[in-house]
């Protein structure tokens, strides 16, 4: 019962979400879908303020607090569930002591093993971020995410709302954002047509 409280919707996948479930658990050791990108962030930086940035990411979009089953209970083919709320934790790394080449395979093997974890669709919040410090004012930005959630036109999206609200909150100004569509209205849409 206070699992079900926990829930907010529960909805089909699209055919496209579906064939990247079946291959994800067919090729789990691989990595499958595990999609990253790399920015360097130079300036000043508040780590307190980029996690509030990105868990008001998180409680803006459903899509960031939903896992997938393979098989429900009851309901023809998997699911999609969107949890009321998931907690982001962001993980930060100071590298600025070893020497620049030193940093660049510190990077690259990071990122090698970052996508080697991989996600567990059932369980995992289905996106990580990293940030590892290479300067006094740089860091090297490692954001990962399974394809089931986005792709990389709607990264570009999020990265620019996470802007508007990273400088919200540190200004102090009140950031009224275009009110979001839930992509289970897309689903929904998608299932009547023909």
């Amino acid at each position: 019962m206070v699992k079900t409280k926990k829930i907010k919707n529960i909805y089909p996948l699209s055919h496209m979400q579906e064939g990247m479930l079946f291959h994800s658990f067919l090729h789990k050791e691989e990595g499958a879908y595990v999609e990253q990108s790399l920015f360097t962030i130079k300036g000043s930086l508040s780590y307190e303020m980029f996690q509030r940035s990105i868990q008001a990411i998180i409680d803006r979009h459903d899509i960031f607090r939903t896992v997938f089953l393979p098989h429900v209970p009851n309901l023809s083919g998997p699911r999609q569930v969107v949890m009321t709320e998931r907690k982001f934790h962001l993980h930060t790394e100071d590298i600025s002591s070893l020497q620049t080449n030193e940093q660049n395979d510190y990077i690259e093997q990071f990122k090698e093993k970052d996508k080697k974890k991989g996600f567990d669709l059932q369980k995992d919040m289905l996106m990580r971020i990293s940030l590892l410090k290479t300067a006094e004012n740089e860091h090297v930005c490692v954001w990962s995410h399974h394809h089931i959630l986005m792709d990389g036109w709607c990264l570009g999206i999020i990265l620019q709302e996470f802007m508007q609200i990273y400088q919200s909150i540190h200004t102090g100004n009140h950031l009224a954002l275009e009110p979001v569509r839930p992509y289970s209205t897309y689903i929904s849409w998608l299932t009547k047509q023909d």
